[in-house]
């Protein structure tokens, strides 16, 4: 039996490019592949208590051999794959949960409910085509395309899929390998394993949006690490709502893709003040170019559907026979179209892909400086939330009487405070800090309403009404408007009560 961490990014990979693949340099140069048929049964039971644990069981065939693996815990970012893991040869297709008593995590299979009611769920069949390569630095990396279908209560899914498994060395060359074969290759960093998927299948599931996760920061982090979690959280709930977004089923994908953009690039610019030493090289240029030009992208896509939403469907319900309005509504909708078509060819192109790994591979690479001292992550807190703090309580006094542009100013300033207070907070009095927030997110729901109504009227001018559609809609925009002004004094006022929770402790 055999036990360890399995680290390995998952890249999908369309059926079409699997022969240029094949013909990489970088894999011809390797020497002769090999090349296995292999099948894997998963078991759960009926109501997924392994699921629900966070544990995988298989048992697979590769060749002659059978093998049962159990896998826990873990994390995934950015398509990297790293689980704990425990391998047992077996002589076919059962299990053997004695050989699991020990093992740390399984103690859920110890309980007789669960191991007496294991069944077969879902079952992977596939051939796998597997080279080694000997990447920069040293690091020795199992490149594996995997193409065969996953199946489950008489349906399948695709799998189509590059592999790639560190064998000894450190993980961010995983990510400089699949960049360098990405350059040549439409490779998509994959979310999902394919146990998830195969859970999917069984269950029929349409995944639900995610909400941005958060990082579980440690008090003995160096700010390199911290800024790594932060990252890895990030970027997996990107990828987990992209696929939504993609689909356009449900304009919330797109508002929590935007969340956890947002998030991201606010990390990274806070850790890039000097006092996060080494990380400060996090947030290159290019990076944060392409990351403005995507938040761009899911922003037009976003703006029209709450224009859509929170004005054009209750006025034109309000008003069911105003043929002005109907025919803006069909203005509005072409235009969100045409936001959805340019959005869906940027989160389905390289460019896309690229960006995620490229950030990732830069932030994982990342070490802490020889010389940091000890308490250096709370010393970087500190200073960044006091900085933040001081920035929105500046401003807010005059938010009553300030134009567009100063409240959209504060409205941006109070989301980084909020966002910096939600990182922090495990480092310091975590009910404290939820208090913090709360009273955050009422100021910034209002100034988020208020720049609804400014970004509204810009989309206005874009439809260019007629004068009866578009004196309804300013009627309709300014009354909202008043209304948010009129509840901001009070938002203002819990704003100026805020209790600095991080000066404790």
């Amino acid at each position: 039996m055999s036990t360890g961490t399995e680290i390995e990014l998952k890249l999908g990979i369309p059926k079409s490019a699997t022969a240029r693949l094949k013909q990489h340099p970088l894999l011809v140069a390797a020497g002769t592949p090999v090349s296995m048929r292999m099948r894997a049964v998963y078991f759960d039971t009926p109501e997924l208590d392994l699921r629900d644990a966070r544990a995988v069981l298989r048992v697979r065939r590769s060749g002659r051999i059978w093998t049962q693996t159990f896998k826990h815990g873990g994390s995934v970012s950015a398509g990297l794959h790293a689980r704990n893991e425990t391998e047992h040869r077996v002589t076919g297709l059962h299990l053997d949960l004695d050989s699991l008593r020990e093992v740390p995590g399984a103690e859920i299979l110890g309980r007789k409910r669960v191991a007496g009611r294991l069944i077969q769920v879902f079952e992977t069949v596939f051939t796998r085509i597997a080279w080694q390569v000997v990447a920069e630095g040293g690091a020795r990396i199992e490149v594996a395309l995997d193409q065969g279908d996953i199946w489950s209560t008489g349906r399948k899914l695709p799998i189509s899929e590059v592999e790639l498994e560190l064998l000894e060395g450190n993980p961010a060359s995983l990510f400089q390998l699949a960049l360098t074969l990405q350059l040549t290759l439409p490779l998509l960093p994959e979310n999902l394993s394919k146990a998830e998927r195969g859970y999917r299948l069984f269950g029929n599931e349409t995944p639900a949006p995610h909400k941005a996760a958060t990082a579980k920061l440690q008090p003995a982090m160096r700010p390199a690490q911290a800024l790594q979690a932060i990252v890895a959280a990030s970027l997996s709930t990107i990828q987990a709502n992209a696929e939504g977004a993609i689909a356009g089923a449900d304009p919330e994908y797109i508002h929590q893709t935007r969340v956890a953009l947002r998030r991201l690039r606010a990390a990274l610019a806070m850790f890039a003040k000097p006092a996060a030493g080494e990380t400060a090289g996090a947030a290159k240029r290019e990076t944060a170019v392409e990351l403005r030009m995507l938040a761009g992208e899911l922003g037009s896509a976003r703006n029209w559907d709450v224009f859509i939403g929170q004005t054009m469907q209750p006025l034109c319900a309000a008003f069911p026979t105003q043929a002005e309005l109907s025919a803006l509504m069909k203005d509005a909708e072409a235009q969100r179209a045409a936001a959805y078509r340019r959005m869906h060819a940027l989160l389905t192109s390289p460019r896309f892909a690229r960006l995620l790994l490229r950030l990732a591979a830069d932030v994982f690479a990342m070490t802490a400086p020889k010389n940091e001292a000890d308490g250096a992550l709370r010393a970087l807190a500190r200073a960044a939330l006091a900085r933040q703090h001081k920035r929105v309580m500046r401003d807010a006094e005059a938010l009553l009487s300030a134009d567009d542009a100063t409240r959209h100013r504060v409205r941006i300033d109070a989301k980084k405070l909020r966002y910096a207070a939600e990182f922090f907070a495990p480092l310091f009095d975590d009910d404290d800090a939820h208090t913090y927030v709360k009273s955050l997110a009422a100021l910034q729901d209002l100034l988020g309403g208020m720049n609804d109504v400014v970004t509204a009227l810009g989309l206005l001018d874009v439809l260019a009404p007629n004068a009866t559609a578009g004196l309804m809609v300013e009627s309709w925009l300014a009354a909202r408007h008043h209304e948010l002004m009129q509840a901001l004094p009070a938002a203002m006022s819990r704003i100026a009560r805020i209790d600095k929770f991080w000066k404790r402790g």
